[in-house]
């Protein structure tokens, strides 16, 4: 393969990573949250007590969720 073929489709790809790159930037605020991300984000805004309280009536883990709430409360 000749070396300038071989610059031409590197540059290409790059072209192609940067626009998928821009359009991805474009419509990230777009999109909203699906069932299960919505419910994470719920049970995150819960405490440690209600979580486990709502682990025995449903068949959810209730340690990810309390790992939802420490990171969230870490992060504000």
């Amino acid at each position: 393969m000749d070396v300038r073929n071989r610059r031409t489709e590197w540059v290409l790809i790059g072209c192609m990573a940067l626009f998928a790159a821009i359009l991805r930037v474009a419509y990230l605020g777009r999109e909203s949250l699906w069932y299960d991300e919505a419910f994470s984000y719920l049970a995150a805004t819960l405490s440690p007590a209600q979580i486990w309280s709502n682990a025995i009536q449903s068949s959810h883990p209730p340690l990810y969720y309390i790992f939802a709430t420490s990171l969230a409360a870490a992060g504000s």
